[in-house]
């Protein structure tokens, strides 16, 4: 906000440097605070330093993006933070899938419903463990890692929440959203195949949130 009542006061300052400071914050907003979990206070104070700075003329626009780039959180920092990820709400968690979703689709003009009574979160391996019976202290661990996790409509969701992995294939086969279509790849779904599935989800986001 700070950086656009400044540059609101810059006549130099054009649209699409607009754009490229703000695409900058926003993949070091994501990086620090949804992935590495970073105490935001430092670094609101460094971007409220680096706009006056840039109103006063002491650096250009090259220079801001330079500066929250050096403020963002490196691909050696989230590269382990990514190989277990969890996200810390479902809402967060449909966001990155969404975002991998339109990257990888052969149809990037489609976006998926915003709606979550259209689309739904879903657990592959579900919170129930009532009907998979999968060792306790791993289901515990695993369920709630971003690889165990996909988008699916919500008429289907709830019929298949809490069935066995080869039953809720017969639906992931119907579905038109990519992530979901390729668990038809796997035949069984255990703590290894989630944690190769969440590998290819780190390749994707340190790809789409690029420094």
């Amino acid at each position: 906000a700070k950086l656009k009542a400044l540059w609101k006061c810059n006549d130099k300052i054009t649209e699409e440097n607009v754009l490229r400071v703000v695409k900058a914050i926003e993949v070091m907003a994501f990086r620090d605070f949804a992935i590495a979990s970073r105490n935001p206070n430092g670094i609101e104070r460094a971007l409220a330093s680096t706009a006056l700075d840039y109103y006063k003329g002491l650096i250009s626009v090259d220079n801001v993006i330079s500066i929250v780039k050096n403020l963002s959180a490196s691909d050696d920092e989230l590269s382990p933070l990514l190989d277990c990820y969890k996200p810390t709400n479902d809402k967060l968690a449909k966001f990155i899938l969404r975002e991998i979703e339109s990257y990888i689709s052969t149809s990037p003009e489609m976006r998926l419903n915003d709606s979550d009574t259209v689309i739904n979160l879903e657990h592959i391996m579900p919170r129930d463990n009532s009907i998979w019976q999968y060792p306790a202290e791993e289901h515990d661990d695993v369920y709630t890692m971003l690889g165990n996790m996909t988008l699916l409509a919500e008429k289907w969701n709830k019929s298949i929440s809490n069935k066995l992995f080869e039953e809720k294939k017969e639906k992931y086969a119907q579905s038109a959203i990519r992530l979901t279509h390729k668990l038809l790849d796997y035949d069984v779904w255990n703590k290894d195949t989630i944690l190769q599935r969440g590998q290819f989800f780190k390749n994707q986001i340190l790809e789409i949130w690029a420094l």
